[in-house]
């Protein structure tokens, strides 16, 4: 299942985005393209997938 962590500013191409929203129990994360402003849940298939292990 994924879920909203943050918003990308397509604006800031030189700046970190961090997740500002709980991910525990995550072990992977996902980017995807949506609308301004962002949206309740993915709406289009992610363009990067990565997973990670819990620290």
């Amino acid at each position: 299942m994924m879920r909203p962590a943050s918003l990308i500013d397509p604006d800031h191409t030189t700046t970190a985005t961090l997740m500002d929203r709980a991910v525990g129990g995550a072990d992977g994360r996902g980017i995807t393209s949506g609308p301004a402003g962002g949206s309740v849940r993915p709406i289009r298939q992610p363009v990067v997938l990565d997973s990670f292990s819990a620290v």
